[in-house]
């Protein structure tokens, strides 16, 4: 969790610099590479190696998803953008809770991790595949996106 907040409050700000999508797609990828690391752990250090690398990830995520919306969703549509955000979340936590209850002792915690990142990786591939196909339904705001101002810079 302290991986979390900070990675939190570090890339929401170097994603100025880096930009928005392109910060998002590599916390994205680096999540993926980390879950499969994860899975196929075979000692202690490899795994929570793993799990402070997707607790990097997620943060990164935090911190940048609401800043990729303000910049790119247009205003018709913001709101749902949001909603979105914070029910994919939601959803996500208690699909896996759920599904670790239901099947966690039946087929052990690696391929628990794998099915459970399925949502994740369905959404990775989306968020890859998909955005030039939103920016043409004008869901996506602009050819060049506005940038967030902060009081102080990096």
């Amino acid at each position: 969790m302290s991986v979390l907040a900070v990675s939190t409050l570090i890339f929401g700000l170097l994603s100025n610099k880096w930009g928005t999508r392109r910060t998002l797609l590599v916390s994205q990828y680096t999540s993926a590479g980390s879950i499969i690391v994860l899975c196929c752990s075979t000692d202690y250090t490899t795994l929570i190696v793993s799990r402070v690398v997707i607790g990097l990830s997620v943060g990164i995520n935090f911190g940048v998803i609401n800043t990729y919306l303000a910049e790119n969703v247009s205003p018709a549509h913001i709101l749902v953008g949001y909603a979105l955000s914070v029910t994919g979340w939601a959803v996500c936590s208690a699909w896996t809770s759920l599904f670790g209850y239901l099947v966690l002792d039946k087929i052990g915690w690696r391929w628990f991790i794998a099915c459970a990142s399925l949502p994740f990786f369905c959404a990775t591939y989306y968020y890859s595949a998909f955005y030039s196909f939103l920016r043409s339904m004008k869901i996506m705001q602009c050819k060049r996106p506005r940038r967030m101002k902060f009081w102080f810079r990096l």
